[in-house]
């Protein structure tokens, strides 16, 4: 979904899949373009939008809660493509006076994009955290836990997780330092993105062997794919006594769930 100053614009196509756009350009000189992603075909709409307003004498903002390509922020093999550098350039090439972006994946992002301004979960994780007293905070891996432990100065336990990267499955998942802590606790998961939910999943799995009661999880972009039957012919949050609630935003996240809560709405602002 893309937005000039609030308004959707229709991405439509002619017959040979090519966009029809249609936008009058506001009579503000500044104007923001709101993306909320869906798939990547939207990239060309954007510049198509953005060069138009800029024709048109506009100073041109990125409000992109979700960067796409964030993940492939790094190679591992000579075969892997570094996505988000050349997605990076693309955007930079479009010149925007600011391109703000929520909770990116790495610190990779905002160091390849121009003029970046960067917002965290700070505020939505303590609302949670103060809806739900006692509640015994958990990240999946190091990662999550080096990014979010000094953010949120919270009390946290770490999860260590195995993956296959042939597969991109999780195949084991431990918490380290746990002892009786898990017992008739309600535990908050935090994370940043949430695809399938298997990492979620094993997580999930093994607090409630430790003996958590109620599970939570936050992330701060979650696909609609979690929605999904992934595991055991099972969504996520379609697992019985597994998962009480999700909490996310709508970076991503645009269908309705009874376990989905939006904690922050980008088109509205709150």
């Amino acid at each position: 979904m893309v937005l000039v100053n609030g308004q959707e614009i229709p991405l439509n196509h002619f017959n040979d899949k090519t966009f029809y756009l249609l936008a009058s350009p506001p009579p503000t000189r500044e104007v923001t373009i709101t993306w909320l992603y869906e798939d990547e075909s939207e990239t060309i709409a954007l510049m198509y939008l953005t060069r138009h307003l800029q024709d048109s004498g506009k100073i041109v903002s990125l409000n992109m809660p979700f960067c796409p390509n964030a993940r492939q922020d790094r190679v591992a093999a000579p075969c892997d493509i570094l996505t988000l550098k050349y997605f990076a350039e693309f955007i930079n090439s479009l010149n925007f006076s600011k391109v703000y972006i929520f909770d990116p994946h790495s610190d990779v992002t905002p160091a390849v994009i121009d003029r970046c301004v960067i917002t965290t979960p700070e505020p939505l994780v303590h609302k949670i955290v103060a809806q739900h007293p006692h509640l015994i905070i958990v990240y999946p891996d190091s990662g999550s836990a080096k990014k979010y432990g000094p953010m949120l100065k919270l009390p946290y336990l770490r999860g260590i997780k195995v993956r296959n990267f042939e597969t991109q499955k999780i195949e084991s998942f431990q918490l380290v330092g746990t002892g009786n802590t898990m017992i008739g606790n309600d535990i908050l998961i935090v994370d940043d993105i949430c695809g399938t939910g298997h990492t979620l999943y094993k997580a999930a799995r093994e607090l409630k062997t430790l003996g958590a009661r109620r599970i939570y999880i936050y992330v701060s972009h979650c696909e609609p794919s979690v929605l999904r039957p992934y595991i055991a012919g099972q969504s996520l949050l379609d697992i019985p006594d597994l998962i009480t609630k999700l909490y996310t935003t709508n970076s991503i996240f645009n269908v309705k769930h009874p376990k989905v809560e939006i904690v922050y709405d980008f088109l509205k602002g709150e």
